[in-house]
């Protein structure tokens, strides 16, 4: 196998995991990265095509993993995908306390009466009219949700 398909596979990995690492963190992980990382891979699918039909057995092995791994969610295995966003964001909101102070804060009247606050601290656009904010309530319960 050449170095340049070593280089191949690097960045489509390394394109994967930074889409997944700022998912929730910035909109660049959409469309650049996710270009980068699909472009990556369908040039690995037709490497790995060709080492099917060469009968290549160590270089179909070598080019479909990195395929394997960047497909679980279209599969249904979306553990590996949702921990490293959740790891993401983590690193990102870290120190959650400083990362909390930057919200706004909204008042609001609960369903029974009591009186309640919400914050939404980071908010961007994902495509069209969909945006990703993270939005705490009062318990400190931090959550990412995507939304119009």
């Amino acid at each position: 196998m050449t170095w340049w398909k070593y280089i191949l596979i690097v960045v489509a990995l390394v394109g994967w995991l930074a889409s997944q690492l700022l998912a929730y963190v910035s909109s660049y992980a959409d469309w650049p990265l996710l270009f980068i990382s699909g472009a990556c891979a369908l040039a690995l699918l037709f490497l790995s095509l060709s080492a099917l039909i060469r009968c290549r057995w160590r270089e179909l092995m070598v080019v479909s993993l990195p395929l394997v791994v960047m497909a679980l969610p279209v599969f249904g295995v979306t553990m590996p995908a949702d921990w490293l966003q959740v790891v993401g964001f983590r690193i990102y909101a870290s120190p959650l306390e400083s990362y909390l102070s930057k919200c706004r804060l909204y008042d609001f009247i609960d369903d029974d009466g009591t009186k309640q606050r919400v914050g939404q601290c980071h908010s961007f656009r994902l495509m069209f009219d969909d945006r990703i904010a993270v939005i705490y309530d009062t318990n400190g319960t931090v959550c990412p949700t995507a939304g119009a």
